[in-house]
């Protein structure tokens, strides 16, 4: 591989017999871009009538939207009457790769692949970057030209490029199907010359002239975009401009349905964690109530000795007690505000909807039933992700912001490794990339899922098995049965609102379904497998095996968390009772005891009124006057005369 030169001039490599795609994208640096677009080879043979339309549709329509979606433009490396003068009037400093094979076109002289042929073409004006092929003739470059541009397309977060099919070129359909092979987007313009025009009307037709093999895999594989340049030269560069832009990821519905899923995923996972944290803070908090009232009601004292704090004694238990006051606050809290924002209902509903969009995005990129008609297939997606969105605002989620998603697409875990989300798919791909996919994802979470519900059954078992232990040692023991019960429902509890037995069971129908599909469709011949009958049953049973997967996991997670939000509510509603009971209780002794302590007061008064009495009639006793009683005290006994037994 010979280096790129470092000059004013383009920076030209020359490809090596054992040089990689890959490797040729590395050393050719062209510089930042986001997005890679190829002119197919043929404009050169444009009829000269078109030959003023082309150059306005080249200049005004690919060449500006290339420059605007900072996209590298991949074309041939040579100049001629239609391309020169569009590329040397060509606003901007965007990168322009050309390819030619080595010595059909001139270069600087000590460039590599200096040596010309007799008939070599001058190089196109204001180009970046000269990539040369191994010599040959025109056409030999082509193969080359469409894997080195997708390695430089995978250079770009994985985005596809984009392929502009113009004109007349004896080699248009092998870069067309080479396009095809990487899953690119082609845009096809008709009326710019006999083989677009040709292509087209086979691609509206979906059959192959004479049966050719090559226009065959491109019709089968293809994912071609056909615009017309007619006499409304102006409206064909719009349409240019939009498709340029679209096909090298910019807006698109499919694009658009990805950032939707990922927003909805994104929610969707930050409301099972708050779910799922909330509910694990209140068992917690039960537990922890359980263990303190324990320890305040038995050993406290001699825990307080043992740990050398009595000086502290008061102050601890009274720091316990108002802990013991504490938790259960906390813990109703806990429950009223997730009885209130509904975090569970919220995730539910927002995974549901999430993968009843990603559905849609597969269904529409294999252009299954109801998407295999190019001109509606955008619109049915729009739709369908527009029903999904409308139904789930009119639930509990209306009251919850989602985020903008704007990182890659697809989302991380989202999708296969090597899916990168905006292209089309063969059924090869959707097989292995959807179908056999999601089998491993579901086979992989049965194991750890059967894990922790035998880890979780034992410590059920073991919670038991210890509050009998615990009943059988007696004693002091015995106050601790509490906890191990207590301990016991915990984690019944824990495993009611996590759904793990169904969870477990659901994952292992669903698993044998896809399986029994996959079977199915390994099984067919490959004549079978290409009917358009067979794709749609495969597309369709696969979908539904996931959507009814889905559809029982929502349904038992929206009872169990129904039935979650009863049974706290009850139980709340106990402590409630009980503390208004106790609250009962203390106000009935006090009224109690102010009531005994008043009589208490009202029978000292009596016994000193009682008493003055005694001494007046004493004192007139010895003055040889009759006794005068006061009124208040004439009923009154004396302190030592028994009291009337009527009274």
């Amino acid at each position: 591989m010979a280096s790129p030169q470092d000059t004013s001039a383009p920076s030209v490599l020359q490809q090596g017999p054992d040089d990689t795609p890959a490797q040729l994208a590395a050393a050719l640096k062209p510089g930042n871009f986001k997005s890679v677009v190829v002119l197919a080879d043929g404009h050169q043979n444009v009829p000269e009538p078109l030959q003023r339309r082309v150059t306005q549709l080249l200049g005004r329509g690919l060449l500006r939207a290339a420059r605007d979606a900072q996209a590298l433009c991949v074309l041939r490396g040579a100049s001629d009457d239609l391309l020169g003068p569009v590329l040397a009037d060509r606003e901007g400093d965007g990168a322009v790769l050309g390819v030619a094979p080595a010595g059909q076109v001139r270069v600087q002289a000590n460039a590599p692949g200096a040596a010309v042929e007799a008939d070599a073409l001058p190089l196109a004006p204001r180009l970046t970057h000269l990539l040369l092929t191994p010599a040959g003739p025109w056409g030999s470059e082509l193969r080359s030209k469409i894997k080195v541009a997708a390695a430089l397309a995978a250079l770009t977060q994985g985005k596809a490029g984009l392929l502009v099919v113009v004109g007349n070129g004896a080699q248009l359909m092998v870069e067309v199907r080479e396009a095809v092979r990487q899953h690119w987007p082609v845009l096809v313009v008709r009326g710019s010359g006999d083989a677009a025009d040709r292509l087209a009307e086979q691609w509206d037709s979906r059959v192959a002239e004479g049966d050719d093999p090559v226009v065959a895999e491109i019709l089968a594989d293809g994912n071609l975009t056909c615009i017309t340049l007619g006499d409304k030269v102006a409206e064909a560069v719009e349409t240019m401009t939009r498709q340029v832009l679209r096909g090298t990821g910019g807006e698109s519905v499919l694009l658009q349905a990805w950032r939707r899923f990922a927003a909805l995923d994104r929610a969707a996972n930050q409301q099972q964690k708050d779910f799922k944290d909330s509910q694990n803070l209140i068992l917690l908090l039960g537990l922890l109530a359980v263990v303190l009232s324990i320890i305040y009601s038995g050993p406290v004292d001699p825990l307080i000795a043992t740990l050398g704090l009595v000086q502290w004694a008061e102050g601890i238990k009274s720091g316990l007690n108002f802990v013991l006051i504490l938790v259960p606050i906390a813990t109703s809290v806990l429950i009223a505000a997730s009885n209130r924002f509904k975090p569970g209902k919220r995730w539910v509903l927002l995974r549901s909807a999430a993968e009843g969009i990603k559905r849609e995005i597969y269904r529409y990129r294999l252009r299954a039933a109801g998407y295999d008609v190019d001109d509606l297939r955008e619109k049915k997606l729009a739709q369908a992700v527009e029903d999904i969105t409308r139904r789930l605002v009119r639930t509990e989620v209306n009251t919850t912001a989602l985020p903008v998603y704007t990182d890659v697409i697809p989302p991380q875990d989202a999708a296969h490794a090597q899916d990168k989300g905006l292209s089309l798919l063969s059924t090869d791909q959707y097989v292995q990339w959807r179908l056999v996919d999601q089998l491993a994802y579901y086979r992989r979470k049965t194991v750890p899922l059967e894990q922790r519900l035998t880890r979780l059954q034992i410590y059920v078992l073991v919670a038991g098995a210890g509050g009998t232990l615990l009943a059988a040692l007696g004693g002091q023991a015995v106050i601790w049965i509490t906890f191990t019960t207590a301990l016991a429902a915990a984690v019944m509890s824990y495993l009611a609102y996590q759904q793990i037995e169904t969870t477990l069971t659901g994952y292992n129908q669903t698993a044998t379904d896809l399986d029994n599909i996959h079977t199915w469709w390994t099984a067919l011949e490959p004549e079978e497998q290409a009917q358009r009958d067979n794709i749609d049953a495969l597309v369709t049973h696969t979908e539904q095996v996931l959507a009814d997967e889905l559809a029982g996991w929502t349904q038992r997670m929206t009872d169990a968390l129904e039935k979650l939000r009863e049974t706290q509510t009850q139980k709340a509603a106990e402590r409630r009772a009980l503390r208004g009971q106790a609250q009962d209780a203390s106000q009935l002794a006090a009224d109690q005891a102010q009531a005994a302590a008043g009589q208490a007061a009202a029978d000292a008064d009596q016994a000193a009124a009682a008493a003055d009495a005694a001494a007046l009639a004493a004192e007139q006793a010895g003055a040889g006057q009759p006794a005068e009683v006061p009124a208040e005290a004439a009923n009154q006994p004396t302190p030592d005369a028994p009291k009337d037994e009527k009274r």
